[in-house]
């Protein structure tokens, strides 16, 4: 019982550390709206924090989910698994509760990802055209063997 026990309070602190990741996320998402680049690197940092916590936490858990499955004899090593072997109690329900969030909060981070990309995207794109009109351009040009070759910015007038 002292693994389910630990891997419950693993589950616990996943829990956390993803609402955390959240908040920041939603903070990242303002701050790119806002256009306020040195918060937008301020948060970044912090999410590369707590995702290094989170991997550190994921070990934990499948330590002792491997643990519980060798204690008793189980052929898999995943959370489901163990769910399954666990008879009826207070514990297998508090775990499959924290199972439940969990995966509602990742799929929420995902989402919440998809929508940074996109703004980070649209972003660059404005960024881009505006250079463009002004006649400052950067991009990549390919050699005549196939190479790729930085091509320098450079400012041209127009008639």
């Amino acid at each position: 019982m002292e693994t389910i026990q630990n891997l419950i309070g693993v589950l616990k602190s996943q829990l956390k550390l993803l609402e955390e990741l959240n908040s920041i996320i939603e903070k990242e998402k303002y701050y790119i709206t806002h256009w306020e680049i040195d918060r937008v690197i301020e948060t970044v940092k912090q999410k590369d924090t707590v995702i290094y916590k989170d991997r550190v936490l994921d070990e934990a858990r499948e330590k002792y989910i491997k643990k519980y499955c060798l204690m008793n004899g189980l052929s898999g090593n995943n959370l489901n698994d163990l769910i399954e072997h666990l008879e009826d109690s207070p514990e297998k329900s508090e775990i499959v509760e924290l199972k439940n969030k969990l995966t509602e909060l990742a799929a929420k981070t995902h989402n919440e990802n998809l929508a940074i990309k996109m703004l980070y995207s649209t972003n660059l794109r404005l960024i881009s055209d505006f250079f463009d009109k002004i006649g400052v351009t950067t991009g990549i040009s390919y050699t005549s063997n196939g190479t790729k070759a930085a091509k320098l910015a450079s400012f041209t007038r127009s008639a």
